[in-house]
């Protein structure tokens, strides 16, 4: 939370304000780019070199396997109009479902669930038809995981600070002087 980060600074002038919050957000993107670099070369401790970050290559992982468990089924072979049913099963906490069916348009790559819409990354019925088809379920306007890539999260990261010089190396100011009222 930020405000963890100005946590320190109550009760200080507004110079010295300015420059914590600066040194401590620029300390906080060098922590995380340092992460990503150490997730990016495997220094983790599963020795393991993710292509997307952890939470994303969890929900992956996870949709993946759900859909070697559902089934597709072919409604229009020029549109690639899908339904995809889900099996049903037992909650962890003992209740019975039925299995429930989505409808799954790989040509906009989008499904009745809503997940691709609302995270812009797959869900398992689009897996399942996925592979059915053998095509791949990235779209532009739906799916993008390229915009999850632990590359593209790199560059949120990367260090965009610069030292700054004391009041005395500033460059002149030559814009609009502002007065206090008297």
């Amino acid at each position: 939370c930020f405000n963890m980060v100005l946590k320190g600074a109550r009760g200080l002038p507004v110079t010295a304000i300015v420059q914590y919050t600066f040194d401590k957000m620029n300390a906080y993107f060098l922590k995380y780019s340092m992460e990503m670099d150490a997730q990016i070369a495997g220094e983790n401790k599963r020795k393991y070199k993710y292509k997307f970050p952890p939470k994303v290559d969890e929900w992956l992982e996870f949709q993946s396997r759900k859909a070697d468990s559902e089934k597709a089924i072919l409604y229009d072979n020029e549109e690639w109009k899908y339904e995809v049913k889900e099996p049903g099963g037992t909650t962890n906490d003992g209740r019975q479902h039925g299995g429930r069916a989505f409808k799954v348009s790989l040509t906009r790559c989008h499904c009745s669930c809503g997940r691709p819409l609302l995270l812009n990354l797959p869900c398992s019925h689009l897996y399942t038809a996925g592979r059915v088809r053998n095509v791949d379920i990235n779209h532009p306007l739906t799916v993008r995981e390229s915009e999850f890539s632990i590359m593209t999260v790199k560059k949120t990261w990367a260090p965009r600070f610069h030292p700054y010089f004391d009041q005395s190396q500033w460059p002149e100011y030559h814009g609009v002087q502002l007065w206090p009222d008297p």
